[in-house]
């Protein structure tokens, strides 16, 4: 119940964070623009609206289930994945040091919890990529 309670507490303050520092305000005239955009282009508002609305969404809850890191994490794997072609980010983040002290059984672990945490970092790097918020240069 207590652990509840907290959860709830900071899905409360992070709502009133949003709220309070002009979150909406700034979504709303993003949103906007890009329609705008979109339709000096040719392209479909409604098409990016819904791109748009998985953006915020994605932006939302991104920032209340990372922590600092899983944003060093995803730098990493970003920048491998933006210098290499074919690059395995991996191999990049892999602490070898830390995997020589680990039992056969910890160091399967470890590999294989790391890589689902890569696989998110390359799923959420695809989305920014598709959603043109991503430079890579």
């Amino acid at each position: 119940m207590k652990r509840e309670r907290g959860v709830i507490r900071k899905l409360a303050l992070g709502a009133k964070e949003r709220l309070s520092g002009n979150f909406w305000t700034d979504v709303r005239g993003a949103r906007l623009a890009e329609i705008k955009k979109a339709q000096q282009g040719g392209r479909s508002g409604s098409e990016v609206l819904s791109q748009f609305m998985t953006q915020v969404k994605s932006k939302v809850i991104r920032a209340r289930e990372t922590d600092a890191v899983e944003e060093q994490l995803y730098a990493k794997v970003r920048e491998v994945l933006c210098n290499s072609v074919g690059g395995n980010p991996l191999a990049a983040v892999l602490d070898r040091d830390y995997m020589r002290g680990l039992g056969d059984s910890e160091r399967e672990r470890y590999v294989f919890t790391l890589s689902e945490k890569v696989k998110a970092c390359v799923e959420r790097f695809e989305q920014e990529k598709s959603f043109a918020l991503l430079n890579c240069q």
